[in-house]
């Protein structure tokens, strides 16, 4: 099994979905969702944006090429923080280490 199966199986399973849900929503077949995530079909490269759209995960992610699931939100975040006080940059990073924590 590729990454690319592996991964679309994850983010499949961390949203509840099971393969007949995640083809509607993609507008597949549930067959196709079978066989991408066993390895025996790749998507199209319009089925791999489309499922890291829907994810909201870069195709780097999905692919195996970053361990990092959006590095737009990082971008977003770095721009924030230099608008916050300090009080509430630290407050921000506390979260985040608890966040972190647990995962």
């Amino acid at each position: 099994m590729s990454i690319l199966s592996k991964r679309i199986k994850l983010l499949r399973e961390e949203q509840s979905l099971n393969q007949s849900q995640l083809a509607e929503k993609l507008g597949i077949a549930v067959s196709s969702i079978s066989q991408y995530e066993s390895g025996d079909r790749i998507p199209s490269d319009d089925i791999k944006i489309k499922i890291a759209n829907y994810f909201d995960v870069s195709l780097d992610f999905l692919m195996g090429l970053s361990e990092i699931r959006n590095p737009y939100v990082f971008f977003t975040l770095s721009d924030k923080l230099k608008e916050l006080e300090q009080d509430e940059v630290n407050e921000v990073v506390k979260y985040i280490m608890f966040i972190k924590h647990f995962r």
